[in-house]
């Protein structure tokens, strides 16, 4: 993401500042090592970006990073259990 860079999750989307500028962006994991994770970033009607996210740039947020990228994934079925009959 480059040095300086900030990832952000508003609990709908993911934005970013520094030398890559997103906000509204949707994230999907490819690859998760525990202490580096490849991630996609998409903001619709933009070009996705691939990202190396490392443990090591903020370990202290690394384990917070790591669950809401994995807890923002839409599940399956998910739509179908809130609505009530």
């Amino acid at each position: 993401m480059g040095e300086g860079a900030q990832l952000q999750w508003d609990g709908m989307h993911w934005s970013c500042t520094g030398a890559v500028q997103l906000s509204g962006a949707v994230a999907a994991v490819h690859l998760d090592f525990q202490s580096i994770m490849l991630v996609r970033l998409h903001e619709q009607g933009r070009a996705a970006g691939w990202f190396w996210l490392e443990r090591s740039h903020c370990p202290a947020r690394w384990l917070d990073l790591r669950r809401a990228l994995h807890a923002a994934v839409p599940r399956a079925g998910a739509a179908e259990a809130l609505q009530l009959p």
